[in-house]
């Protein structure tokens, strides 16, 4: 049976957003979820691959 590559967790995504050093980054992460949720009338979720949140806080981080 397919199992998605994706899975829906409970981590925040303010506090994802939040995780981001970059101020421009965290400004652009909050205008695309107002778009996202006026858009698809959702709330939102995160969904990760096989990452952990604090990688992904890695990848919003500057390099």
């Amino acid at each position: 049976m397919y199992e998605p590559k994706t899975k829906e967790n409970d981590h925040s995504v303010v506090e994802l957003i939040e995780m981001a050093e970059n101020t421009k980054k965290r400004d652009d992460a909050y205008k695309l979820l107002e778009i996202f949720q006026e858009t698809s009338g959702y709330e939102p979720k995160i969904c990760l691959f096989d990452h952990s949140i604090n990688e992904l806080a890695f990848i919003l981080s500057p390099l």
